[in-house]
């Protein structure tokens, strides 16, 4: 028989169909298809999608369901100006210069990510660059901060959903290389700057010209996800 999924793990799947961009800004999240593609009820089906919007990674319209969320220009530019405040902040908090296991994952997810890019997988370098920027707040031991970033990440994920750039990739994953050699020198207000000049390039690369939406099997989609 199979295994019935938890709560953690239906958000889990759809949280990673948005972040990984198999589920596009304005994509219809019927109660009913997810239920079945599931295979749980609706009312767990509607808890979990409460918890997204409560996140702004979904939107309730009323007489229309729910919908992953899109951005506006504006709302890409406060994603962005809160990253930056928010992970300057962080580079405070931490310890440096970086050593150890610590500077070795460092360098692996950047590895990682350069390998999904010249593989062409996209959607997998972008869960990678978000990781990076999680990994460094959770160096902080502070736990809202990391949900924060987690939540931030999300959001510039649907940014570079709706205003995708080819090339934006690539400038991040040369960086976080930068980055990395920085938090070995351990100086923090050249980390800083740096950080800042990276977050900057980053929502500067984006082209403001909305991804053509497209049709999406929900139940094969999950289940390629599980």
């Amino acid at each position: 028989m199979k295994k019935k999924l938890t709560d953690s793990q239906i958000y889990d799947t759809l949280f990673k169909a948005i972040h990984e961009h198999h589920l596009l800004p304005e994509t219809h999240l019927p109660e009913d298809d997810l239920a079945k593609s599931f295979d749980v009820s609706r009312t767990r089906v509607r808890k979990i999608l409460e918890q997204l919007i409560h996140e702004q990674l979904v939107v309730k319209l009323p007489n229309k369901g729910c919908f992953v969320a899109s951005m506006s220009e504006k709302q890409v530019n406060d994603v962005f100006t809160a990253r930056k405040i928010i992970e300057a902040g962080i580079i405070d908090l931490i310890d440096f210069p970086l050593k150890g296991a610590v500077i070795k994952h460092l360098h692996k997810l950047c590895q990682d990510e350069n390998n999904a890019l010249k593989q062409g997988n996209l959607s997998q370098a972008n869960t990678l660059s978000g990781e990076f920027h999680i990994y460094l707040a959770k160096l902080t031991n502070n736990e809202t901060l990391s949900v924060m970033v987690k939540q931030l990440i999300a959001r510039t994920s649907l940014a570079l959903a709706v205003y995708s750039n080819p090339t934006t990739m690539q400038c991040d994953n040369h960086c976080h290389h930068e980055l990395t050699n920085l938090f070995v020198q351990g100086n923090k207000s050249k980390i800083k700057d740096f950080m800042l000049a990276h977050l900057n390039e980053l929502e500067n690369n984006l082209i403001i010209q909305p991804e053509t939406k497209k049709a999406v099997n929900l139940s094969e989609l999950i289940s390629s996800l599980n």
